[in-house]
């Protein structure tokens, strides 16, 4: 990434990091690149530990590299990060969906 090290508050993702197979060589880059204080925040597709991480080709022939929870810690802390954190946001998203989909089937629609 071309900037200078320590010169970035904060790096976001969300949903994409599924598509990048080498997330380690991505997050020693962010490492490098936040400053003391900053704060990566990403939104993923996770699998559970139980699965282990999965590696699988898509419908349309794209890749798709899911990780675990605990996969997806262990790789942070190869990269350096600390206080690592993690929020399962499933039951939220599942009542997102089933209200678009609630939506979608309605009257109006």
């Amino acid at each position: 990434i071309p900037v200078n090290d320590q010169s970035v508050d904060i790096c976001c993702s969300k949903g994409v990091l599924t598509n990048v197979e080498d997330k380690l060589t991505l997050f020693r880059e962010l490492y490098r690149i936040l400053n003391q204080q900053g704060q990566v925040v990403l939104i993923d597709w996770l699998v559970p530990d139980s699965i282990g991480p999965k590696y699988n080709r898509l419908r349309l022939g794209d890749l798709s590299f899911k990780e675990t929870p605990s996969s997806y810690s262990s790789i942070l802390e190869s990269a350096g990060f600390h206080h690592i954190q993690l929020i399962d946001k499933s039951q939220e998203y599942l009542a997102y969906v089933a209200d678009l989909d609630a939506l979608y089937h309605s009257e109006e629609h």
